[in-house]
């Protein structure tokens, strides 16, 4: 198990921003993947199937230095978590952001966080196009309350983009390690550059891997439960 000393270390470091990491269920036909089969229960990182959907500001594509407006847009990668029936439930492939789960410090839920709501307005307008938002679902997203200090998990939502729970990123199903407190080399989630540029935290030893929300409530309602960079899921949270 990791060291609750340095844990708490890196918790205090990373109290203003984390990094943004995403799911969607998409009919298979929208992204041309009906024939797509799904390597579970177990894999390693990268190693699930993987579809590009979507375009977001990821690379420096001109050289300049920084990744800006003047940059064009990427096909966005996204690992296939599970196939049922024509749908498709898909993870990022690469941290695309980093965003605060929630702008005040205060008590919130995944509903009523603002991550939440910029996660279904602005980077569903900017990453998708009317066509491809369309095909995304409309999701019944529990929100359960959290599993180790049974803090409120609030009232499921209705969402077409979504993080990851507590419980998610435990199950075998979608190739996870079932113990959130182990590091699990399917949990590890690498940055984009845009994404680093915009605050996202990377570790010392290891700059292409970064922390990463997940919806569930911490250890209190002002605090958001987190995945290391090293694919440790932390129940307790971060503010």
């Amino acid at each position: 198990k990791r060291n609750k000393n340095k844990k708490r270390f890196l918790s205090v470091a990373l109290a203003l921003t984390m990094t943004a990491t995403m799911t969607a269920i998409v009919p298979a036909d929208v992204v041309k993947a009906a024939d797509t089969t799904v390597s579970n229960p177990r894999v390693e990182y990268n190693t699930r199937d993987t579809i590009e959907f979507g375009h977001y500001l990821q690379e420096d594509t001109n050289g300049d230095g920084k990744v800006d407006e003047n940059d064009t847009k990427q096909p966005i990668k996204w690992q296939i978590l599970s196939k049922d029936g024509d749908d498709l439930f898909l993870l990022a492939d690469k941290a695309l952001d980093c965003k605060l789960y929630n702008d005040e410090y205060t008590a919130v839920t995944w509903e009523t966080c603002t991550l939440r709501t910029w996660l279904n307005d602005d980077f569903l307008n900017t990453a998708f196009s009317e066509a491809e938002q369309n095909g995304i679902t409309t999701t019944t997203v529990v929100n359960a309350d959290n599993p180790h200090h049974t803090t409120n998990g609030g009232n499921n939502t209705q969402d077409k983009i979504f993080l990851l729970s507590l419980d998610e990123v435990a199950n075998t199903p979608y190739g996870f390690r079932s113990d959130r407190e182990y590091w699990d080399q399917a949990r590890i989630c690498e940055v984009t550059a845009y994404a680093k540029q915009q605050g996202a935290y990377t570790d010392d030893e290891d700059e292409a891997s970064s922390w990463w929300w997940l919806r569930s409530p911490g250890r209190d309602s002002s605090n958001a439960a987190s995945v290391y960079h090293d694919g440790y899921a932390d129940v307790s949270g971060t503010d």
